[in-house]
């Protein structure tokens, strides 16, 4: 009974405030959060991969790399004229040209322009011209018809074109023409002319066609009856011999047709083949046929 009343006692000495905040606790979980970074004074977001990165949120001078998780997403835009020189002996190739085209081109340009050459700088700039282009055609092409260096401003303006293209052939070709990229050899345009004939070959074939002669005329038809060989090869071999004269250019474009139509149908490849004027052009064509056709174990 003494135990007993001891007991009471004590009991009678607990805070009555203290069950509460027992089951208050219990009731309403309570959620640690760490403290907020403060951006710094006109510091910029820059987007970067869904992964481990997303939320992190660091400062400082902008060092992507996508091989890992280190994405910085603010930086000052002071820091970036300080730390040009540490981010080109570092290794420029690592830099997410992406993300800094999607948030500054234009700055991104200036960098790539600092670069030498044993920097990979002409890889990067062509890189540039394309994801720039893929935002901005016309900035883009803009930019690398500006640049000092006759090589540099060709292969940044073919970049920038050929990625064009990829939404509007027609008016790639275009641009690319007044650039003057068909001017040495014309590869650039025959390039072009191949991507536009992978998506609307009537098209670029019509466009082609309606050319003066010339070699680079031959040659635009040469690549677009190559892409047509791959659906309608009688028509890719009607063209070819109707629009390209005897010859060289010719004689290469029979080769393709045939390439493409052996694939498909080689019986009526070698039909055709078999009709074909002898000369040059039949015998690189029946070439071509047999070692298409011949055991695996036996080529080269």
């Amino acid at each position: 009974m003494t135990s007993r009343m001891n007991a009471i006692g004590r009991m009678r000495k607990i805070p009555l405030w203290l069950p509460l905040l027992g089951l208050l606790i219990i009731a309403v979980p309570v959620h640690f959060r760490p403290p907020a970074v403060t951006p710094a004074p006109n510091a910029i977001a820059v987007p970067v991969p869904r992964g481990p990165a997303m939320n992190r949120r660091l400062q400082g001078p902008v060092v992507f790399d996508s091989n890992n998780d280190s994405f910085p997403l603010l930086m000052e835009p002071s820091a970036l004229a300080a730390t040009t020189d540490a981010l080109k002996k570092k290794a420029p190739a690592r830099l997410d040209l992406a993300a800094w085209v999607q948030r500054d081109a234009r700055e991104a340009a200036r960098f790539v322009e600092s670069l030498t050459p044993d920097q990979g700088r002409e890889d990067i700039l062509t890189e540039l011209a394309r994801l720039w282009a893929a935002r901005n055609p016309l900035d883009a092409l803009a930019w690398a018809d500006q640049l000092n260096d006759a090589h540099e401003r060709q292969i940044a303006l073919a970049a920038g074109c050929s990625q064009w293209a990829q939404q509007n052939s027609p008016e790639a070709m275009r641009m690319a023409e007044q650039f003057g990229l068909g001017d040495n050899g014309g590869a650039v345009l025959a390039d072009l002319a191949q991507q536009w004939a992978s998506t609307d070959t009537a098209s670029a074939l019509a466009w082609a066609i309606r050319r003066p002669s010339s070699s680079q005329r031959e040659q635009l038809i040469e690549v677009i009856a190559f892409v047509l060989a791959q659906k309608d090869s009688p028509a890719a071999a009607r063209l070819v011999m109707a629009q390209i004269p005897s010859g060289p250019m010719r004689t290469e474009a029979v080769s393709g047709v045939v390439c493409r139509w052996t694939t498909r149908d080689a019986g009526a490849a070698l039909a055709w083949v078999a009709a074909l004027p002898e000369g040059p052009e039949q015998e690189r064509a029946i070439d071509v046929f047999a070692g298409m056709n011949q055991p695996r174990s036996l080529q080269p």
